[in-house]
């Protein structure tokens, strides 16, 4: 399994080609931040429309797989809550990243970008 962890700008998407993306997002992101809101942007706010239909949210065990579109060089996006920044530690951490890497693992991805 290859993962690959880079700083990113919104230029910087455009030379992304993996087979999956992975974004966060705490629940106090509205707009979405970093990288996400980039990907939101490019992807003319479908990430937040998902959230704001209440499909997802950024509870510690939301994780929503989303098909890749023409606009980004990805087969398929995973947005992984992570709660509250305040409640947010290593912790916390802990059970959205190991739900995400199983969840890499049924769908037999072997690279993937981790924001």
């Amino acid at each position: 399994m290859n993962i690959t962890m880079n700083h990113l700008s919104l230029e910087d998407l455009d030379e992304i080609h993996q087979d999956t993306l992975v974004l966060h997002h705490f629940v106090e992101d509205r707009p979405l931040k970093g990288l996400a809101g980039f990907v939101d942007w490019r992807l003319n706010g479908r990430l937040s429309e998902h959230i704001i239909r209440d499909w997802t949210g950024a509870r510690v065990e939301d994780v929503v797989l989303m098909p890749g579109t023409h606009h980004l060089n990805v087969s398929r996006i995973l947005l992984m809550g992570l709660g509250t920044r305040e409640s947010f530690d290593g912790d916390v951490y802990r059970m959205p990243t190991l739900k995400v890497f199983q969840t890499l693992g049924k769908l037999g991805v072997t690279e993937f970008a981790l924001s």
